[in-house]
Parts: C-alpha cells; sequence; structure tokens
C-alpha cells in the first residue's frame, strides 16, 4: 500500500505543480497583456491626438485657400467689369473732343486700378493657388497687359481693333470660366472629416 501511496503522493504533486504552473503562467500572460495593451492604449492616443490636429491644420488650410479663391474671383470680377466698360462695343461717346478724351482717360485709369488690383492679388497670394489656377490668373494678366500697352502705344483701330478687341475678350471669357472651373474642382476635392 506504501507504494500505491507514493504513485498517489507523485501523482497528486503532479497535478498540483501543473495548476500551480497554469495559474502562474496565466497571471504573467495576463501581466504581459496588461503591459502591452498599455503599450497599445497609449500608442492609440497619440495617434488619435496627431490625427486632430492634422484635421485642425487642414481645416484651417482649406478655409484660407477658400479665402484666397474668392477674393480671387472677386479681382477677377472688377477687372473683366472694367475691361468691358472700357471697350464697350455701343458706348456713349461725347461729341465735344475733349469730353470725349476725358472720358476714355477715366475708363482707362478704371482699367489699370482693377488690373493693378487683380495683379496684386495674384502675386501676393501666389504660393496659396494650386498651379493650375495661378497658370491660368497669368493668362488674365497677359490680356491685361496687351490691353495697357494698346492703351499707351496704339497701332489700329476701328473694324481690326474692333476685331482684335473682340478676340481679347472671348479669351478674357474662357480664362475666366476655366479658372472658376479649377477652383470648382478644387474645392470639391477637398473632404475635411469631423
Amino acid at each position: 500500500m506504501c507504494a500505491d501511496c507514493i504513485i498517489t503522493t507523485d501523482r497528486l504533486i503532479m497535478v498540483a505543480l501543473s495548476g500551480l504552473a497554469a495559474w502562474l503562467g496565466q497571471v504573467w500572460a495576463t501581466r504581459i497583456s496588461r503591459k502591452e495593451s498599455a503599450v497599445l492604449e497609449k500608442d492609440l492616443e497619440e495617434l488619435k491626438t496627431d490625427l486632430e490636429k492634422n484635421i485642425t491644420i487642414h481645416k484651417i488650410q482649406f478655409e484660407k485657400e477658400f479665402e484666397v479663391y474668392l477674393d480671387l474671383s472677386k479681382r477677377i470680377h472688377a477687372f473683366r467689369t472694367a475691361y468691358f466698360t472700357l471697350n464697350k462695343v455701343l458706348k456713349h461717346i461725347p461729341v465735344d473732343p475733349d469730353e470725349a478724351k476725358k472720358q476714355q482717360r477715366e475708363l482707362q485709369e478704371a482699367f489699370r486700378k482693377a488690373y493693378f488690383h487683380m495683379r496684386d492679388g495674384i502675386e501676393e497670394y501666389k504660393p496659396f493657388y494650386a498651379l493650375q489656377v495661378y497658370d491660368l490668373a497669368k493668362g488674365i494678366i497677359e490680356i491685361a497687359v496687351d490691353e495697357l500697352m494698346f492703351q499707351e502705344f496704339p497701332v489700329s483701330s476701328g473694324v481690326p481693333r474692333y476685331k482684335e478687341i473682340q478676340e481679347q475678350k472671348k479669351r478674357l471669357l474662357a480664362t475666366v470660366d476655366s479658372i472658376a472651373e479649377e477652383i470648382r474642382k478644387r474645392i470639391s476635392s477637398v473632404r475635411v472629416q469631423e
């Protein structure tokens, strides 16, 4: 009977040691799991903070870019209005030559002011425009420079000048439409997620 007692005691000790090892393994696994969970939780919080910061920065950048495009649109509209006013097909021309010259000088001055205002805005905000918008805006500047050069050094009048103005108007309108389309594309491509 003693041999059976020894075998039973050995089995009991083995069962107890197995149970103790399992319990100790579980304690260690829990500790390791908690440490890993804490590290992962910390990493997750850092990622959330970075994401919130990036969303805020992106939102501020988009709002500023939108303001810049709004300003550009207003400046281009003022320029376009001055250009079309200067080059009206049917405008009242005073009979008195001095009065006609005075009226033309006033229209030219309004055009110059609108041009410089537009050009300064385009150059001032150059870093904030999408490249396609800036390239198109340069096209409007070229049209304006052509008109300013004609005002300083007129080379044609009558029908040839009329045809030239009509072509410039078409080019100006097409460029303005292209700028508006590029701005729309840019604004619609931006998504701010809250």
